[in-house]
């Protein structure tokens, strides 16, 4: 037991001795052969930032149900303009609203409605040719649509259809021509039927 002690010991100290700095007091530069090379394998970090909701307004749109229109809620990123809440109105309805017989005249037809302007208290409404092409029923609940939706959006007090900029003379829910901006009551009867 004795000898496997000494043995330990001597083991210890010519280990010690291999690691032991020489005495040389000459300072030496390192060369490219002292330095080891460790190449890292990057794993790509993905930062997801969630960015706080944006503030959302209910906006009141008139659909097409039977031969009359119904109120509905959409939410629209608050401050929206005219045009964007109209738009509404080219989106299909909810199945669940399907389910009740709800539509929208305008739904997939993006082409009627060129452009909505408030100016003056007064929305200007511009449709597109394609409007011409559109039997008169339609046109009236087209008309309703646009008419009770920009009331209940906008603060306005009239409501000027127009085709490429020029003033264009529509029709009231009674087939009477009305060849003035329109208001409100020009056209709430629909909201009635």
């Amino acid at each position: 037991m004795r000898k496997l002690g000494v043995l330990w010991v001597v083991v210890m100290f010519s280990s010690v001795a291999g690691c032991s700095l020489s005495g040389e007091s000459e300072d030496r530069r390192l060369g490219d052969s002292d330095y080891l090379i460790f190449e890292s394998t990057s794993s790509t970090t993905t930062t997801t930032t969630i960015a706080p909701p944006l503030p959302i307004d209910g906006a009141i749109i008139y659909m097409v149900r039977n031969k009359g229109l119904v109120a509905r809620v959409r939410f629209v990123v608050q401050g929206s303009d005219l045009f964007t809440v109209l738009g509404l109105l080219t989106q299909p309805a909810p199945p669940s609203e399907v389910a009740l017989g709800i539509s929208s005249r305008l739904s997939n037809r993006s082409d009627i409605l060129v452009s909505a302007t408030v100016t003056d208290g007064k929305a200007i409404l511009d449709l597109g040719t394609d409007f011409q092409d559109i039997p008169g029923d339609d046109q009236i609940l087209i008309l309703g649509q646009l008419v009770l939706t920009s009331f209940a959006y906008a603060q306005i007090t009239s409501a000027e259809f127009t085709q490429s900029g020029n003033p264009l003379s529509v029709f009231d829910p009674n087939g009477q021509a009305i060849n003035r901006p329109v208001v409100r009551s020009d056209f709430s009867a629909l909201s009635s039927r």
